[in-house]
């Protein structure tokens, strides 16, 4: 038996993670993959990313009905490059479902995991868009706030390149070609 990745990504969308967690361990168990096996992430990240015939991700879905249990529970299993999947009709990210809705807490949750507050969809929108055009201002000031923190990090990594020492390198070049 193959995995029913349309099952899987409908108990997402009515937070049923009991379901979730059940298909996933007969799937493993059909598959004879011990839970303690090398491979079990890969598998995992597998069956996680695999899209219904809507084509939604189960992190799409849980995204957009606000079950944070959910998506917490499968970013065990993905990185930051599944978190920003597109869905197949418009390229709308997780990120984008949960701010469309308003779903504060999935939208900061996302955010630590990844998700790129600047990736639009089809039709050129990004999360802070869809947000603000849903009038969900709370949610489009932290994804503005996300952008704040990316410069900042940017910023950093420009002052961590050089080194902390310059200016006392300079003066002892000084000091050294003087004498």
């Amino acid at each position: 038996m193959d995995f029913d990745a349309d099952e899987f990504v409908l108990c997402s969308r009515y937070g049923e993670l009991d379901d979730m967690q059940a298909l996933v361990a007969h799937y493993l168990e059909t598959h004879q993959i011990s839970t303690d096996s090398p491979s079990l992430h890969v598998t995992l990240r597998d069956l996680f990313t695999r899209k219904s015939q809507s084509g939604h991700t189960a992190l799409h879905m849980a995204s957009a009905n606000g079950h944070t249990n959910i998506v917490k529970y499968l970013l065990q299993h993905m990185t930051p490059g599944d978190v920003n999947m597109g869905n197949s009709t418009d390229n709308s990210t997780a990120l984008h479902w949960a701010a469309v809705n308003g779903h504060m807490a999935v939208v900061e949750v996302l955010l630590a995991a990844g998700a790129d507050a600047t990736q639009k969809n089809l039709l050129g929108r990004s999360a802070v868009t869809v947000a603000e055009q849903q009038e969900h201002r709370e949610v489009a000031n932290i994804l503005l706030k996300s952008f704040e923190v990316a410069e900042d990090d940017e910023r950093e990594q420009v002052a961590d390149a050089e080194p902390d020492d310059v200016a006392d390198e300079l003066q002892a070049a000084e000091l050294n070609g003087g004498s």
